[in-house]
């Protein structure tokens, strides 16, 4: 049995503890289903699996189906608040600082059995706390403290620590002085790294902050005493706040710009574009609005924000799923155009101002869901839409917040504007950007204006796998960018000169792979490049019959790229619904 199926079949097993609100109870039975453009019906939104919808959906969300709440202001707004609210009269917010930065990888054997057994069996390495302990490790360089973030494995390796601490806590409180009982004296919920007490009294809150902090100290992980928030009657967060008053807010706007009708024969309802009037105020009143809801706290407006792209492209794919005849769409095809320049133009204010690679991914599939919904059914004013995607995009790019990403991020790629442009590829040539934007964008040097931004044909150093990939992905085999492309390929020429390292480098592996899948780079530099990796393995020159065999077998599939333009939404949707921490 292999590693992953080990951890997999681990999982299966039910939770220990009902502190966590949000974790994996099993595997998910849903698959992939490819072409989803072809059929708006098939178009949905973005969760991950829950146990109850697990079985709607024909294309995967995440490895494992999840119990409880895929986000914290759906707790915040749900039911069994409300229950906790009625019950206790005290509710204390916590949070564990650097939480994946901090997690120890031995410290999964302890959760699983206890620090003596797992010193006792360290040399084992058939039991499963022993494989996981050593898939994180690899995944991180070997190192020992801190896992990687992002990837749903990270989350199933703290949710398994994190489960254990949970219930060790319940036994201290049990065993206290004072005898807490949960249900009785107290409840904790857990989302992820945020822990909330609901208690009695502070006093109960105060003596379980203490056993919380002293059990998380013995697995090397501690409080941030800034974040801890205490709250009494009514328990609302600023957070819940502002998302309730932003859902209202949207919920409005969404009523003033469509009505629901029935289409007479089918009885099929849609949503059909009302008149406006004054868009430039439509759209200030509606961003104001928005402001003010979260206008003291940054973190929390960037939240709303974000809440707010999701309510809009919700609200675009469910005008796209439920497009009327195509009768109807051709009599009010200006009514359509109008509603889709508002949506645009508040989207792509949204992101400017709150810029993140969850933001860019929403806005993304907001642009996909509108240049197909367009090109398919209202073609005569495609071109109107993908202008006004065109010119925003553009905007960003020569805007001032892009120029504090562009130097917060210390001139490190930008994902956050990557996920952007290359939204806009499937636009066509017509709508792509100008050489020196993207000059800029990719960071190249300009010798002719004496500017350097930091230029990929600079150093090794300057450029990384996901910069020379979007920039390849988006120029393709347009001739107008041959001399891009021209030095581009040279500067992937002297990365992949010596490969020696590509065993532990991931990046080079990556790199390697996908430029040979690659349709936009000749046979003749492929082969170079595999002549390369064979003389690397092999320790001697291969024939150059072993180099077209190996060079066929190795370009016959996308590695961790798809070159295919068509194929963008899926990837986006994809990331869409595998939520980060």
């Amino acid at each position: 049995m292999s590693d992953n199926v080990k951890i997999a079949s681990s999982i299966s097993t039910p939770f220990k503890s009902d502190f966590s609100i949000r974790c994996p109870e099993k595997i998910a039975s849903s698959f992939f289903n490819k072409n989803r453009l072809s059929n708006t019906k098939k178009f949905k939104g973005s969760s991950i699996s829950n146990i109850n919808d697990d079985n709607k959906y024909k294309h995967v969300t995440s490895y494992f189906s999840y119990r409880g709440y895929s986000r914290l202001h759906e707790f915040f707004n749900s039911f069994d608040f409300i229950m906790l609210e009625r019950k206790y009269t005290s509710f204390w917010s916590l949070d564990i600082s650097k939480c994946f930065d901090s997690l120890y990888t031995h410290s999964v054997t302890w959760a699983l059995k206890t620090k003596k057994h797992s010193k006792e069996t360290t040399s084992s390495k058939s039991t499963f706390g022993n494989i996981f302990d050593r898939l994180m490790q690899s995944l991180n360089y070997n190192e020992t403290n801190g896992i990687i973030i992002g990837p749903e494995v990270s989350r199933i390796f703290s949710e398994i620590i994190f489960q254990q601490i949970d219930c060790n806590i319940e036994e201290d409180a049990k065993n206290s002085k004072n005898k807490y009982l949960k249900g009785i004296h107290y409840e904790i919920k857990r989302y992820v790294d945020d822990i909330y007490i609901f208690a009695l009294s502070d006093e109960i809150c105060e003596n379980l902050y203490h056993i919380i902090e002293n059990k998380l100290r013995e697995y090397k992980l501690f409080l941030n005493t800034n974040k801890t928030t205490k709250t009494k009657h009514p328990f609302i967060t600023p957070l819940s706040k502002s998302i309730l008053a932003t859902k209202k807010i949207i919920n409005t706007f969404i009523e003033s710009l469509t009505e629901r009708q029935t289409e007479d024969e089918s009885q099929k309802t849609f949503l059909l574009p009302k008149k406006i009037w004054k868009k430039e105020n439509l759209i200030s009143n509606f961003l104001n609005d928005l402001k003010g809801t979260s206008i003291y706290d940054s973190e929390i407006n960037d939240v709303v924000n974000l809440y707010s792209l999701s309510a809009i492209n919700n609200f675009i794919f469910n005008i796209v799923e439920n497009a009327p005849h195509q009768d109807i769409l051709d009599k009010n095809a200006s009514a359509f155009r109008e509603l889709f320049h508002v949506l645009i133009d508040i989207s792509y204010h949204l992101y400017t101002v709150s810029p993140s690679v969850s933001s860019s991914i929403k806005l993304s599939t907001i642009n996909l869901l509108t240049v197909n919904f367009f090109s398919a059914f209202i073609k005569d004013e495609s071109n109107s839409i993908r202008l006004k995607i065109y010119e925003h995009t553009k905007y960003f790019l020569e805007s001032g917040w892009f120029n504090k990403l562009y130097h917060l991020e210390d001139h490190n790629f930008l994902l956050e504007a990557m996920n952007i442009l290359l939204s806009t590829r499937i636009m066509g040539s017509d709508f792509m950007l100008d050489h020196e934007t993207i000059k800029k964008v990719f960071k190249f040097k300009d010798n002719k204006k004496k500017i350097e931004f930091d230029s990929m044909v600079k150093g090794e150093e300057s450029s990384n796998y996901f910069q020379i990939t979007s920039l390849l992905y988006y120029i393709g085999n347009e001739e107008k960018y041959n001399q891009i492309k021209s030095k581009l390929l040279s500067h992937i020429d002297t990365k992949l000169k010596d490969l020696s390292d590509i065993r532990i480098n991931s990046e080079m592996c990556y790199l390697f792979l996908d430029i040979v899948a690659c349709p936009y780079v000749c046979d003749n530099d492929k082969k170079k490049w595999v002549r390369n990796l064979l003389s690397m393995w092999k320790g001697k020159k291969p024939t150059e019959e072993s180099v077209s065999e190996w060079t066929t077998k190795l370009s016959s599939f996308p590695w961790f790229i798809s070159w295919d333009h068509l194929e963008l939404f899926n990837i986006l949707e994809r990331k869409e619904l595998l939520k980060g921490y």
